[in-house]
């Protein structure tokens, strides 16, 4: 099937749905199970060879199944609380289902302690904000890990894909709005600048620092402050670096300067 030239990678949410990497997890509602895997569930449920990852079999089907496709976007999801900015607070931010629980990853012969980690914050941090539930289900996953979506990066570039990075936000507030809905009212006012300035968020380059985990950034205001400019900043730079595959255009070393990232290699 040679017209099938690029796709949108989902499934949006998961942890470590686009990792490279076996990992198990369990939620804090059920501390007395054992952690479960996560992301091989075609090894359980297909018969495949552990401990290799559903995102890799399914880039390996996707190749085998239309060889002519180029290009991979992965549509990576943080949440938002409200289509209104004259509501308050206001939020955009990453978000687990795992608050509170507890990761391992395969480290070759075993499983060892891991966690989830959205720019400074893990499944740990205080402060996050819960994805809804319906139920004992839960409305969404969770935001893709840093660490997850640097590992696919790199694994879609080995395999001579091109990569686009696909940010995405989606609506967690009563009736699930659409976020292309995102408005202030009056639209023609002072107050509305005030708004989308706030919205917009103060941070910057200045204030986010490399961490030694691969490619990660932190940023102090993570949950003070979690607004549309964090999200921008947390992504730009360290997934244009990793779609290089570690190498950065000229045009982007004052960007790596001013976000301290230095080459490190994935857990």
């Amino acid at each position: 099937m040679g017209y099938v030239k690029g796709v949108n990678l989902l499934p949006v949410t998961g942890e470590f749905a686009y990792a490279t990497t076996a990992h198990q997890g369990a939620r804090l509602a059920f501390p007395a199970l054992p952690l479960v895997p996560i992301n091989t569930y075609y090894v359980t449920y297909n018969g495949g060879t552990f401990p290799k990852t559903d995102y890799s079999y399914s880039i390996d089907q996707l190749q085998a199944a239309f060889p002519a496709c180029t290009t991979v976007a992965i549509v990576c999801a943080w949440f938002g609380n409200s289509d209104n900015l004259s509501s308050a607070p206001w939020q955009i931010y990453p978000s687990t289902t795992y608050i509170g629980g507890a990761f391992q990853k395969w480290n070759g012969s075993s499983f060892v302690v891991d966690h989830w980690k959205v720019s400074s914050l893990t499944e740990t941090s205080s402060g996050l904000i819960p994805i809804s539930q319906s139920g004992t289900s839960f409305t969404y996953g969770g935001t893709p890990s840093d660490q997850s979506i640097v590992e696919c990066i790199f694994d879609l570039k080995a395999r001579g894909l091109r990569v686009v990075f696909y940010p995405f936000i989606l609506m967690d507030s009563a009736g699930k709005p659409w976020r292309g809905r995102i408005t202030y009212s009056p639209d023609v006012s002072s107050a509305a600048t005030t708004a989308v300035s706030a919205f917009l968020g103060s941070a910057a380059t200045s204030q986010f620092t490399g961490a030694c985990c691969c490619i990660t950034l932190i940023c102090a205001l993570l949950l003070a402050e979690s607004i549309y400019f964090l999200l921008v900043l947390s992504f730009a730079a360290w997934k244009q670096y990793a779609v290089r595959g570690g190498q950065l255009p000229a045009r982007l070393t004052e960007v790596a300067t001013q976000f301290g990232i230095t080459r490190s290699s994935p857990e």
